[in-house]
């Protein structure tokens, strides 16, 4: 399964409407001896910046994310920072 680790960049408004700007990225989560999770990159992945509104669904995300990382929706997993 791959992961995806979104960001957000941040807020801004346009026309009274909020948006956000998310930084997504390709990666695995893995956990080393001492107990601390690690967000390893996927480097042969691109990044991508997805502009989503108030009203933005869950199921717009997972098919924006799928679309932009050539993967399946049921292969992603969502984390985010």
């Amino acid at each position: 399964m791959w992961f995806v680790f979104l960001r957000f960049a941040y807020d801004f408004l346009t026309d009274f409407r909020t948006m956000a700007e998310v930084f997504c990225v390709c990666g695995q989560w893995s956990s080393k001896d001492s107990l601390q999770w690690e967000f390893n990159v996927d480097k042969n992945r691109n990044a991508s910046f997805i502009y989503i509104e108030e009203d933005f669904q869950y199921e717009d995300l997972m098919k924006m994310v799928s679309k932009n990382f050539s993967f399946k929706e049921e292969e992603i997993s969502l984390s985010y920072r």
